[in-house]
């Protein structure tokens, strides 16, 4: 299955099933970090729905990184360079 979604590197783990009229499906999208997730969710439910009339997805969404150098993904702020206002004592970033 290719959803030519740009952030889509692979569907995998994938399960369709139908009940009365309408298509359901699970899957596992590998992706490239969105900027918006809930936007990404977005287009694959809409280009399941304008290719294969599936009415209802289910998706789990495994995050890869993108090695493209000038990638803005790359410049996503390390864990470690968050701020906040508890206490590191105990645990390392």
């Amino acid at each position: 299955m290719c959803l030519n979604i740009a952030e889509v590197r692979n569907i995998h783990h994938v399960h369709v099933w139908q009940i009365g009229e309408q298509k359901l499906m699970t899957l596992h999208a590998q992706v490239v970090p969105p900027h918006d997730h809930d936007a990404l969710l977005r287009r694959i439910e809409a280009y399941l729905l304008k290719h294969y009339q599936i009415g209802h997805v289910t998706i789990q969404m495994e995050y890869q990184h993108c090695d493209t150098p000038d990638c803005g993904i790359n410049r996503a702020p390390e864990a470690s360079e968050h701020t906040h206002s508890h206490s590191h004592l105990g645990h390392h970033h």
